[in-house]
């Protein structure tokens, strides 16, 4: 967690990628990035059985939150923090590699993308008892994974329909659902 906070700490100059990604003006912008290519995420949905109205619903939960993301400071994001990612020696994380998918955002954003593939099995609770600014943890935190997850589930819904991942489809179908009914 000490790892991920000091990540967090680096201020960078935009919202969204750095590599393959655009970049975005700001992270509004970047969170509604699905309604954007909503008729791309529709095409991809039928395929995994998900109704648009659900897809529908999704976006408008992300727009009226709005607020909470107006005043994000971009700030470096691994982009897929996970288990996979970190180098360990001796019991002790001793760096964190593959920053392919790193960018500018909120920070609450890399612990929804590892709830969101692993919160089953690795509570985030122990990331948040290491990190080091606690401050994100004491407003809206919970909303945002919620919203975080819910816009990488439309993300991860074209997606894996894109590269014709079964097991990727079927995940990100669940997920969806299972966020979208909180």
């Amino acid at each position: 967690a000490f790892f991920l906070s000091k990540i967090h700490s680096i201020e960078v100059d935009r919202f969204g990628g750095f590599y393959r990604e655009k970049s975005y003006s700001s992270w509004p912008e970047y969170i509604l990035r699905p309604e954007r290519n909503l008729e791309r995420i529709t095409q991809a949905a039928k395929t995994m059985e998900i109704e648009k109205s659900l897809l529908n619903k999704a976006i408008k939960i992300l727009k009226e939150h709005l607020k909470l993301y107006q005043s994000v400071k971009a700030r470096l994001l691994h982009g897929d923090f996970s288990p996979k990612h970190l180098l360990v020696r001796d019991n002790h994380i001793a760096g964190i590699i593959d920053f392919e998918n790193a960018k500018g955002g909120d920070p609450i954003f890399d612990f929804a993308w590892l709830n969101y593939f692993h919160g089953e099995s690795i509570p985030t609770q122990w990331l948040i008892n290491g990190y080091i600014n606690k401050a994100i943890f004491e407003s809206n935190f919970e909303i945002k994974m919620r919203l975080y997850s819910l816009h990488l589930g439309l993300e991860l819904i074209d997606y894996y329909e894109s590269e014709k991942n079964v097991a990727g489809m079927n995940h990100a179908r669940l997920k969806f659902l299972e966020i979208l009914n909180k």
